[in-house]
């Protein structure tokens, strides 16, 4: 199964579910609506199949997993993490931009 990534490329699905990282499944996560109508818009001529290497045994051991457990709440628990992910990073972007600011006038008070 292929799925379109927010950069407009198309990629096997398996490349990300055999790296047994969930995070890894977050850069084929559109953020609105909007952007996946918009990248659809822009899809012209031949697709764009990016080729990422599937690791069999990987790929063995997340159906496995998959054969075992509930879809829905799988999803939920990705989910959930997603969410989590994402407010981590934006906690550690509007950090590191405080920091930015805040240090060079630390600089400036100690010289005076």
């Amino acid at each position: 199964m292929f799925v379109l990534r927010p950069d407009g490329r198309w990629v096997d699905f398996n490349a990300f579910a055999c790296q047994d990282k969930p995070e890894a499944m977050d850069e084929i996560v559109f953020s609105t609506t909007a952007e996946v109508m918009e990248t659809f818009g822009k899809l012209m001529g031949r697709p764009q199949v990016l080729d990422l290497p599937v690791d069999e045994a990987g790929l063995k051991a997340w159906i496995e997993r998959q054969k075992s457990g509930n879809p829905l709440e799988a999803a939920h628990e990705w989910a959930v993490g997603y969410r989590e992910r994402r407010l981590k990073k934006r906690r550690g972007q509007r950090e590191s931009t405080l920091w930015a600011r805040i240090l060079p006038q630390r600089k400036r008070l100690r010289k005076t």
